[in-house]
């Protein structure tokens, strides 16, 4: 078990992506965010949602040779289940989501914490993405007019937040009682309207995060 105390955790679910998850833990590792003492300030927890491939064994390597990583192994339950289980190991007193192929810009981390803490009634927070193709193609970046962005996902006005870009507080997903199994699909949406109910969602206008985009033709229809 880690011997440190992070102020964030993020939280990846993964199903046999073998071919990017080495990758995708290496540069989350490289995000810029410690104590003032150089100690860690954040874990990483990965969830392997019952792989079939290399995955399991590639999480383990990469824990085994970074105490901020620990790797949960459970039989394939969906992407849901895979959060439920991920944020409830938790540790931070914020909780920063994270796709398993996409990357996290270094400064993502310190960016969303200072707005959370610098603003107790903003609750979660998202940021603009970079879109790219199967190859690392750049498409498009995808973003929302910058500060509270509330209205527009209540009222409907833009989509939801892509779901790794957001960072919300431990004890505001606890209280509304965090991701429900009951949802397969749009578990994230689910979310953020029940936490919009008791704090707002903040954007921020710069670009934090890269998304990748299918790399089947059908993958939108899957949970992950």
């Amino acid at each position: 078990a880690p011997h440190f105390r992070p102020f964030v955790s993020m939280v990846v679910a993964a199903k046999n992506e073998e071919a990017v998850i080495r990758a995708t833990v290496v540069e989350l590792m490289k995000v810029v965010y410690h104590n003032v003492d150089g100690t860690p300030n954040y874990e990483l927890i990965v969830v392997d949602d019952g792989s079939t491939d290399r995955t399991a064994a590639l999480l383990d390597r990469c824990a085994a040779a970074d105490r901020r990583i620990t790797v949960i192994h459970q039989a394939n339950a969906g992407l849901t289940q895979a959060l439920i289980r991920g944020c409830a190991a938790a540790r931070g007193t914020f909780i920063a989501r994270q796709d398993a192929d996409d990357v996290s810009y270094p400064e993502r981390l310190e960016r969303q914490v200072d707005v959370l803490t610098a603003n107790p009634g903003v609750g979660l927070i998202s940021c603009a993405a970079q879109y790219v193709g199967p190859e690392g193609e750049p498409l498009e970046i995808v973003s929302r007019p910058g500060g509270d962005g509330t209205r527009l996902l209540v009222e409907g006005h833009a989509g939801p937040p892509a779901h790794g870009t957001v960072m919300f507080g431990r004890s505001l997903y606890e209280q509304v009682g965090g991701y429900r199994a009951e949802f397969y699909f749009s578990q994230d949406n689910d979310l953020w309207l029940r936490m919009t109910e008791h704090a707002r969602l903040e954007y921020l206008a710069e670009c934090l995060y890269r998304c990748r985009r299918c790399r089947e033709p059908f993958d939108y229809f899957k949970p992950y």
